[in-house]
């Protein structure tokens, strides 16, 4: 089964708006991309989050420093009543005093519709590289 331009597009937009959400430290923005039963999981396993009660325990602790991701190169794939899409993305992190934290990832999002629209039910997130460089917050 093929993936409609219009799924595409709605699965871009909630993409779109998890990542701005979490540069903005929404914490809120960020749990209204996501199914009550969503998975998270982070840096290739090593940190897993199930249901939206501890994603919020997770979030309000992970989003207190300035960021900027920048996704790109997604695919999309019809798995039964799922869409899957992968993106590649490069994010920006301010936790170290003068230096920023770039960060090579890939993302793959498992959105699920419901009554309320497309939702993230499970993400799964890979860190492929990462270093420090000069700047910060001015």
């Amino acid at each position: 089964m093929t993936v409609t331009l219009q799924e595409q597009s709605d699965a871009l937009a909630l993409i779109s708006r998890y990542a701005r959400s979490l540069d903005t430290a929404d914490v809120f923005g960020v749990l209204s991309c996501f199914t009550d039963d969503a998975s998270l999981s982070y840096e290739d396993g090593r940190i897993v989050v199930t249901g939206r009660a501890d994603a919020e325990i997770f979030l309000r602790g992970a989003l207190g420093c300035p960021s900027t991701h920048l996704l790109s190169n997604y695919g999309f794939e019809r798995v039964g009543p799922a869409l899957v899409v992968t993106c590649s993305a490069i994010a920006g992190v301010c936790r170290k005093e003068g230096l920023v934290t770039l960060r090579g990832l890939v993302y793959i999002f498992t959105c699920i519709g419901n009554d309320s629209g497309l939702r993230i039910r499970k993400l799964q997130h890979s860190l492929k590289w990462q270093c420090d460089a000069p700047g910060g917050v001015p």
